[in-house]
């Protein structure tokens, strides 16, 4: 806690400050105690372009605030606590920083109501197997785009409003599934028009 390193590890409110003008555009979305975490690393002698070294090969490294700030309550619905599995989960899955999470909220907060097994993680493998993406590609495409995460993408009981754009694009347009990734990657919202306005754009 953030009373054990002042305490304790004798971490001085002066030095956490240099640490958040230091490391400001790191620390959006992060829990208060990492601030005093690099502020002891740099007492300890680590430089500031050491810590932010680290911070920029591992972007889990920082934990999640779980709650959500007034920036992004004041944005739409948005849970009152973040779920610590959901921030985990898309943090470890796309290799994603807090910063990165912060922004997705703020584009769509509704992703802050979605579960890790009954959202998020069958959406992001439907994506990424049915498109063919990369793990770099998926993250690009859910950065660009975080509202994907909210696409039906169950197929048991009928088709899917991703296979049905899918099969749209290949059928109707005639694209190959190279030429699908690729204009997918280029223009996300591809995968949220209705088939209706997409159907009016080929015959115009």
């Amino acid at each position: 806690s953030i009373v054990y390193f002042y305490r304790d590890l004798q971490v001085t409110p002066d030095s956490v400050n240099a640490a958040r003008s230091e490391l400001s555009q790191y620390m959006l979305g992060c829990n208060a105690s990492d601030m005093c975490a690099f502020a002891y690393l740099n007492s300890l002698g680590v430089t500031w372009d050491q810590i932010r070294l680290l911070l920029n090969a591992f972007a889990t490294f920082t934990y999640c605030d779980l709650e959500p700030g007034w920036e992004l309550v004041g944005r739409g619905p948005i849970r009152s606590e973040l779920k610590e599995e959901m921030l985990h989960f898309l943090r470890q899955r796309l290799q994603i920083s807090n910063p990165d999470i912060h922004s997705m909220l703020k584009t769509h907060s509704r992703l802050s109501t979605y579960g890790v097994e009954g959202n998020i993680k069958p959406t992001l493998n439907a994506l990424q197997h049915r498109l063919g993406l990369s793990s770099a590609e998926l993250r690009q495409l859910v950065l660009r785009m975080p509202s994907v995460i909210g696409m039906h993408v169950d197929s048991s009981k009928a088709t899917s409003s991703l296979d049905k754009r899918i099969e749209f694009f290949i059928n109707e347009v005639q694209l190959n599934p190279d030429q699908l990734k690729n204009a997918i990657l280029k223009q996300p919202s591809l995968l949220q028009y209705s088939l209706h306005s997409l159907g009016l754009k080929i015959k115009f």
